[in-house]
This record gives C-alpha cells, structure tokens and sequence, in this order.
C-alpha cells in the first residue's frame, strides 16, 4: 500500500472529487439543452475547486460557513440585518452547497437584463402577455426566469425562480399551491387584482443556473418580507423536501440539506430509514434523530463531509455488533495511484465493482478482495477496507 495514502489525504481530496462528482451528475440530468453544462463543469471545475486542501478555512467558505460554527442560513440572515450591499462573494459563499459560483460582472449582468411589469388586475391581458414573453405551459423548451410579486397596498414582496417559468406562474394564475408561508395565503386572500407582477426571462444567459443567482441576490433584499427561507434552490417533487440530523435533544445539527435525496447519496442513509425515525420519533442508532425543521440555535458541528461519513461507519459498525452486515458491504477507500486528489469511498464491495466496470475493465468481487488483502494495485488504484 502506498505510504502517502493518509487518513488525511482521504478527508480533503476525496470530499473535493465527491463534491464534483454529485455536481457533475445532476448536471446531466439537466433537460434543457440550451447550456451545455458538460462543457460548464470541464471548464469551471478547477477554478471552484482549486485550492490548498490543508487551508481549514476555505474548506468553511466552501461548506457554506464563515468561521466557525456558520452556515448558509445564518449567513444570509446576518447579511440582511447588516444592511451591506449584496456582492458575488456572499452569494458565492450562500450558494456553495450547490458549487455555482458567479463573478460580480456575471452577477451585475444579470440584474441588468430586462423586466417586464404588469398588473394583475387584467387576467385575459396578463396571460395573453406572459404567453408572448415566456411561451406556453406546454412548450418543449422552458425558459427560466424570476419573478416578483409586489402587494399593492402594503408594498410587500416576494421572489421566486423557476427553470420552467411558464409552468410556475400558471401554478398562481390557477391558484394551484398550497397554503403555505406567508405569500401563498396573503395572495390568496387578497386574490390576484391586488398584486403586480415583474417577469425576468433568463433565456438569453449562458451562466450556469442564472434564475439561482439572481433568486438569491433578491432574497438578500430586506424588502423581499414575504421570503421566509432566505436560501434560492430549485428542487421539485419528494426531494424538494428539508431533512436535518440532530444528536437526540437536537441541540447540535450534524447535517442539514433542503433536498432529501442528499442524505441519502451522502450519508448513505435509506429513505425507508430516516422516514420511519421522522414518523415515530426515533433514534437513527440510537443517538441522531431528524427533523424537517431548522433549529437555528442549535450548534452547528464544525465537521467535514467525509469525517462525518466515516463518523457514521464506525456507529453503525458498533451499533449492528449484535446483527453483523455482510461482509460485502464493506467500505472502500480507493486512490488513483497517478493522481492522489482521484480518492473516493464506496459503502460496499459491489458499488466499488461497478465503478471499475464503468471504466470498461473486467472486474469482480474475488478479485477485489484479493487486491485489499494483498495490498496491490487495482486497475491503477490502491485500494483498502474502512
């Protein structure tokens, strides 16, 4: 085995090549084929990722902290109350949980692209006007956008961003959402008639989510009161749903992500899981429980990804000691013996396999197990047991 292959090395690099990796595939599973976004990440990922794994304090900017004990709620909460301008840096840092990144050329770009204003009052005219501007519900090809409501009479205000504008804004015409938060029931008591709307097409820009960015820069706007979450995302569906991990009296926050899939591609944690524990109450091994709730004054734990992966191991190892795991779910470290930053971990033999296979080279288990055993390079990778 390689003698440089640290514990270390494993923490930094591999969550650097995790991160990119998750980015990458949800790239790919973008539909609109307007960007390229396979060209995006070839191009952009050195310059988001490029930096000295040893520097603890990037890593903070990177998971969305400044200093210790901060995330992106919090950051953005703080930097409404300050009152301070909104710049490309604190969006950056806001919006690293998803790695878009923006200049503040990109960013004034895209607050100087046309709004169109129109009131409410006059439904026939409003969507005769939002089909000419953003196209049809049943379209091919959506355009993303944002858009503004503005209360008549008590000037409030509410921002919200869509890669499918047309579909989102026939949701209010219809009055389609549910009653939720503070927008949804004021413009449904008021109706419609009272409210102006500005629409912000993005078809035209070639920055990477730019209905993300300038959704956020607004949300950074303390006149946008009808806001509760101060953090732009695009999820659709179950995924769209927030899920934290709590110690048991939830006073320290291990995890948090408003996409529920993310717990499971990054914390390996079944949705059956962590669904039964949210229904009953439970512990998940008997010390985290879960949450849809942020509790902002819980202490956040000033932990990497990986370690706190590799935290949750060693729980389960000690928690299922009366119900030992097969032996093929094992995990795996392994490390491209070419390039020391290609280190990933896989929660079994089998993931592992597949990832070689998907390289194009004959692989199984047997001769996995040999190689770890044997302490000899796998199809160009050191590879060992967790």
């Amino acid at each position: 085995m390689n003698s440089n292959f640290t514990l270390l090395d494993i923490r930094y690099y591999y969550y650097n090549n995790i991160l990119y990796f998750t980015e990458k595939q949800s790239f790919n599973n973008v539909n609109d084929k307007s960007h390229n976004y396979n060209n995006h990440i070839n191009k952009d990922s050195n310059e988001i990722y490029n930096f000295d794994p040893n520097n603890k304090n990037k890593w903070k900017e990177i998971l969305g902290r400044k200093g210790i004990k901060k995330h992106a709620f919090k950051l953005a909460n703080e930097h409404i109350k300050s009152r301070k301008p909104t710049n490309s840096l604190i969006i950056n840092k806001i919006l690293s949980y998803s790695g878009i990144k923006i200049t503040e050329d990109q960013l004034n770009e895209l607050k100087s692209y046309p709004r169109y204003l129109f009131d409410c009052s006059d439904m026939l005219y409003l969507k005769n006007e939002i089909k000419n501007i953003i196209g049809l519900v049943g379209s091919k090809k959506q355009i993303p956008g944002v858009y503004i409501f503005t209360h008549k009479k008590s000037g409030s205000k509410y921002v919200g961003s869509s890669s499918q504008l047309a579909i989102r804004l026939n949701g209010y015409l219809l009055n389609k959402h549910k009653s939720i938060g503070l927008f949804i029931p004021l413009l449904q008591k008021e109706e419609l008639y009272n409210f102006l709307l500005y629409i912000i097409p993005l078809n035209k820009s070639n920055i990477y989510k730019p209905e993300i960015i300038l959704e956020q820069y607004y949300l950074l706007d303390p006149t946008f009161n009808l806001n509760i979450i101060k953090i732009a995302n695009n999820p659709s569906g179950s995924n769209s749903k927030s899920i934290y991990m709590y110690n048991r009296d939830k006073s320290v926050l291990y995890y948090g992500s408003t996409e529920q899939i993310n717990i499971i591609k990054n914390l390996n944690i079944h949705h059956y899981t962590f669904s039964k524990h949210l229904k009953n109450n439970t512990y998940y091994l008997g010390k985290y429980s879960f949450s849809r709730e942020l509790n902002l004054n819980a202490k956040v734990l000033d932990i990497s990804l990986i370690d706190l992966r590799l935290k949750l191991e060693n729980d389960r190892k000690i928690f299922n000691k009366n119900k030992p795991l097969n032996s093929l779910s094992r995990s795996v470290f392994i490390e491209n013996i070419e390039n020391k930053k290609d280190v990933k971990l896989f929660f079994s033999l089998n993931k592992c396999v597949i990832f070689f296979k998907d390289k194009g080279h004959r692989a199984n288990q047997r001769q996995l197990i040999e190689s770890i055993n044997s302490n000899t390079p796998y199809f160009g990778y050191y590879c060992k047991y967790i």
